[in-house]
C-alpha cells in the first residue's frame, strides 16, 4: 500500500506541532482553537512516554522475577 517513508513519529508531530505554532502566530484561519491542538499533542506525547516507560518497567520485573519453564521429557 505505497510506499514506505522512512520518518519517525516524532518527525511528523515535530513537523504537525510547527504548522499549528505558525498558523496560531499569523492568526490567518479564525475559529481554530490552536492551543487545544497544542495541548492535545503535548498530552498525546506525555502519555506515550509514560506507556512506553510503564511497559518497559514491567518487562524488566517480569525478566528478573518470572522463573524459567523447563519442559520434561516423558
Amino acid at each position: 500500500m505505497g510506499y514506505p517513508i522512512p520518518v519517525t513519529g516524532m518527525t511528523v508531530l515535530g513537523l504537525f506541532g510547527g504548522l499549528e505554532i505558525l498558523r496560531a502566530w499569523k492568526g490567518t484561519a479564525l475559529g481554530i482553537d490552536y492551543a487545544g491542538h497544542l495541548a492535545g499533542m503535548a498530552a498525546g506525547i506525555a502519555a506515550a512516554w509514560y506507556v512506553r516507560r510503564e511497559a518497559a518497567q514491567r518487562e524488566m520485573t517480569r525478566k528478573n522475577y518470572t522463573p524459567d519453564v523447563v519442559k520434561e521429557d516423558p
